[in-house]
């Protein structure tokens, strides 16, 4: 019976000096047969043999392993680079379809914020010619006025009449 849950351990909860998850079960071509057990940790990926293992719980999905195992011997570097690719990977198709879906409404977004900014800064170029047009005609009007004002005869003087002494 132990040998079965062995076999059909992935994804158990490991228990003892190094807790983690099943994440392969390494064996023979005979599917009833494992050899060792890849448990995940936080940060790594051990090889723990059989033999280590002290009991299978299959209702609560717990492998218990002994302590007197010692340390479990480390991933094979290519499965550590292999799961790191994998992961990835996962990432990179992940951010790939978030701006797949992200792209199009932002690029409205963008189209919109530059079409308003464009109406605005026509809108204010307008309405500085039109002040410029206004100060424009005001000027000609005042230089019209001191021209006729300069060019114009002097009055005549009148004489005041004098007042008795």
């Amino acid at each position: 019976m132990a040998r079965y849950w062995l076999a059909q351990c992935e994804g158990f909860r490991v228990k003892g000096p190094l807790n983690g998850t099943v994440e392969k079960v390494v064996g023979a071509v005979d599917q009833q047969s494992a050899e060792s057990l890849v448990v995940r940790t936080a940060w790594r990926r051990h090889n723990i043999p059989v033999d280590a293992v002290d009991a299978v719980v299959p209702a609560a999905r717990l492998i218990v392993v002994d302590d007197d195992s010692g340390e479990a011997a480390a991933a094979q570097p290519y499965e550590r680079t292999r799961a790191v690719a994998a992961a990835s990977s996962h990432a990179a198709g992940a951010v790939a379809a978030t701006f797949a879906d992200k792209a199009p409404p932002l690029a409205r977004l963008l189209r919109d914020v530059v079409l308003t900014l464009a109406l605005f800064i026509a809108a204010a170029l307008v309405t500085l010619a039109r002040a410029v047009g206004v100060a424009a005609v005001r000027v000609g009007q005042l230089a019209a006025i001191a021209f006729a004002r300069l060019t114009a005869p002097p009055p005549a003087r009148q004489a005041r009449p004098r007042r008795p002494r």
